[in-house]
């Protein structure tokens, strides 16, 4: 296979990075480190950069054996990326955010460039051949062509290939993904490294894949011709009946169900009862209120009686008189009008007597008919307060025989709870008998099934065993070649006798590492450090066996995790993947650590350069009071790169 080698990384708009609206990394040969505090995006970096390459982000959680193939893997990979951008890139800055990437792959240049919020298309992508030539034409989706041409000039049988090598061996990063103790990620791995063909190594998946599958096809099956089996013995063992029994069987169901149909009855009757009570409530509620209404009616038409201002002014008689009074004056002002004034008052105190009048009579009469309705409402009340004071001492009389009933019901049972228990046979033994057959004919059937899945695992296992044979045979006439590398990345580590064997865990072909003589396949038998540390040493390997001259690594470095006493070691083994003409992107802790201080030493300013990510973004509170702190690391390992290159 040939692995891609950058060159180059453009991030634009990545809010993220506030004081960066465009951030442009040139990858120089050997190891560039992007060095900085915590909090500065150091892991984000290196997620944008296999997103670039790839167009996934591998959700840090992700379990490749429960998916099962590396098809699964890349698809359940395709659709985390949104989520995890969606905290670092602002509203804003969605449809402008991109990445772009360039890099080398055999003797052709790419440049792709990609949205951080949409996958399923490339903003752009050019392809240059040897002769400076732009192989990406017009016709077909830059995205289809950018994978297919990918494919073709790495040596892979599928895109998704390279997106699992992406992630499980060139990418070590905050997920912590250890290859040794996953045998079913080793296994793929083994395949695609030491198989004979990317294409026996795309078979091997899928029928790792059917044999996972049928598998669990088989349990399945088995576990449903359990539960058949169970319940066709449970049917078997009940047995016949004598009629003797089948008499008082019957006799003890009817009872059972009289003594059922009582309570139900009852029931029944108790909620028509609730629901009559509510709205003998209901009527009882509009009753007082209309009691209350008729009361302030009577308050105000009594109130009335006693209220001296009487309108006058609509009187016909009190009008036609007023009618002469105008007329007079307007036919001479100086008229006498003192008769027609008499006749005026005359009228008016005439009028006022007959409205009282008239105003007395409506009102006693109105003030009978108000107390006549509160008198019939209040009969009402009596009678509804009566009525619902009699259903609920129904209801909980109805309660009582309930309770009585159920007891009764529940020590019926208990005294004939050997006869219940038959009645199934006896009241449905035709269907029981259907049933028996029914499953009979069933678990036969599930059998068939499960054989048939069986029979399957077993072709796709004999079919897998001479491609698993290859690779054992690929790796065995190569492992003194192989072996031999991993050993010194890992010594020079670990400071221990480090070996590396192929062997068969649980089923697969996968590598086990052997430390002082004794394998370690237990993760835990290991400290953190060494987990790590030897497991990049394992990546280390693989892509320098791969033999393709521009592999290069992302690494999240693990300093927290990091023995003192290892430190300067790490930085060696870093360094000595650089010096064989591999590429590191790495980030790490701007401090005075050994490990940084070690790769400049080894390394000096050809081989290393360090990206100072302080000025992308702000600082936060703590990270300004160390402002001072920061600056003396940067500038120690400068001295420390600089020492070196004079």
């Amino acid at each position: 296979m040939i692995l891609p080698k950058i060159n180059k990384v453009v991030i634009e708009n990545f809010s993220l990075y506030k004081l960066q609206r465009k951030i442009e990394i040139e990858v120089p040969e050997g190891v560039i480190c992007l060095a900085g505090a915590n909090g500065l995006g150091k892991s984000t970096f290196i997620s944008i950069v296999s997103y670039a390459m790839t167009g996934v982000v591998v959700p840090p959680d992700i379990d490749f054996k429960s998916l099962g193939s590396i098809p699964a893997f890349a698809q359940k990979a395709s659709n985390f990326y949104a989520g995890y951008f969606e905290g670092r890139v602002e509203q804003r800055d969605r449809e402008l955010s991109q990445v772009t990437i360039e890099f080398d792959l055999g003797k052709y240049h790419y440049q792709v460039t990609r949205n951080f919020f949409d996958s399923s298309y490339l903003l752009s992508f050019v392809r240059i051949d040897s002769e400076g030539n732009n192989t990406v034409t017009d016709g077909n989706p830059l995205l289809e062509q950018f994978t297919a041409f990918f494919v073709r000039d790495a040596g892979f049988s599928s895109f998704d290939q390279y997106i699992f090598i992406q992630a499980y061996v060139m990418t070590f990063d905050e997920s912590k993904k250890l290859l040794f103790w996953d045998e079913d990620v080793m296994n793929r791995l083994m395949f695609l490294f030491f198989s004979i063909s990317p294409e026996n190594a795309q078979r091997a998946d899928l029928l790792r894949k059917n044999i996972k599958r049928y598998e669990s096809n088989m349990r399945n099956i088995q576990w449903n011709i359990s539960q058949m089996e169970k319940r066709l013995a449970k049917l078997k063992a009940s047995g016949e009946v004598t009629e003797e029994e089948m008499h008082s069987i019957n006799e003890v169901c009817d009872k059972e169900v009289e003594m059922n149909s009582a309570i139900d009855e009852i029931r029944i009757m108790n909620s028509e009862m609730s629901a009559e009570t509510d709205q003998v409530r209901l009527s009882l509620d509009n009753n007082v209120l209309s009691q209350h209404s008729l009361k302030t009616e009577y308050e105000q038409t009594f109130s009335s009686l006693y209220n001296n201002g009487v309108s006058v002014e609509t009187d016909d008689r009190v009008q036609g008189t007023l009618k002469r009074i105008i007329v007079s004056l307007s036919e001479n002002e100086t008229a006498d009008i003192t008769e027609l004034l008499e006749t005026l008052r005359h009228e008016v105190v005439e009028a006022i007597k007959r409205t009282k009048l008239r105003n007395e009579e409506e009102n006693f009469k109105h003030l009978k008919e108000i107390d006549l309705k509160l008198q019939t409402l209040k009969t009402e009340e009596l009678e509804l307060r009566a009525k619902i004071e009699r259903k609920q001492k129904e209801i909980m009389l109805n309660q009582k025989s309930i309770s009585d009933l159920t007891a009764s019901l529940e020590q019926f049972r208990k005294d004939n709870e050997q006869l219940l228990k038959k009645k199934d046979i006896v009241q449905l033994s035709a269907q029981v008998r259907q049933e028996i057959q029914a499953l009979e004919v069933n678990i036969e059937q599930r059998k068939r099934e499960k054989k048939e899945n069986e029979d399957k695992r077993n072709a796709s296992q004999a079919e897998l065993i001479p491609l698993e044979n290859d690779v054992r045979r690929t790796f065995a006439s190569l492992s003194e070649k192989y072996i031999p590398v991993f050993r010194d990345y890992a010594n020079s580590f670990i400071g221990l006798d480090i070996d590396v064997e192929l062997k068969d865990v649980n089923g697969m072909a996968s590598l086990v590492v052997n430390v002082n003589g004794s394998d370690r396949r237990s993760r835990f038998q290991l400290s953190e450090s060494q987990q790590y540390f030897l497991d990049i040493a394992l990546r280390f390997s693989l892509l320098e066996f791969s033999e393709s001259p521009t592999a290069f690594m992302l690494i999240d470095t693990p300093e927290g995790s990091l023995d003192i006493a290892y430190e300067s070691r790490a930085g060696k083994m870093f360094a000595d993947f650089v010096a064989k003409g591999y590429g590191v992107i790495m980030t790490a802790n701007i401090n005075s650590s050994q490990l940084l201080l070690k790769l400049a030493e080894k390394c000096g300013k050809e081989k290393m350069t360090v990206e100072r990510m302080t000025d992308w973004t702000i600082l936060t509170q703590v990270q300004q009071e160390e402002q001072d702190v920061i600056e003396r690391a940067y500038t120690i390992i400068e001295k420390t790169l600089n020492k070196v290159d004079a």
